[in-house]
């Protein structure tokens, strides 16, 4: 899934065509159909305001890992966009890797 005309031609451009054209390469690229056993706690980190991602996508998928009982936090953060936490020393960033190194720490040391 993306938004706005940009972002689909960037799948588009990346994957070589459209869904309808290569179903197959867009589903092995859908991350709900990859959930498994071996999948790993995920952290899921995402601005409100996205432009490129539907944040919908992201609600789901949070959802399908918790149905499976795979550990996963869902972090939205308001008023940004994609990226968010891309400039250095910003509160975005500063939150990204506080969060991400605590994630990371509690699911490291099991």
């Amino acid at each position: 899934m993306a938004k706005g005309d940009i972002a689909k031609r960037m799948v588009m451009a990346y994957l070589g065509g459209r869904p309808d054209q290569l179903p197959k390469a867009y589903a092995d690229l859908t991350p709900k159909n990859a959930i498994s056993d071996k999948t790993p706690p995920t952290l899921f980190l995402a601005g409100q305001r996205d432009t490129l991602v539907p944040q919908e996508a992201t609600y789901d998928l949070a959802a399908d890992l918790k149905k499976r009982n795979i550990p996963n936090k869902l972090v939205i953060f308001p008023y940004t966009n994609h990226a968010f936490d891309r400039i250095d020393g910003n509160l975005g960033s500063q939150a990204y890797l506080n969060l991400s190194k605590d994630w990371f720490k509690e699911y490291m040391s099991n």
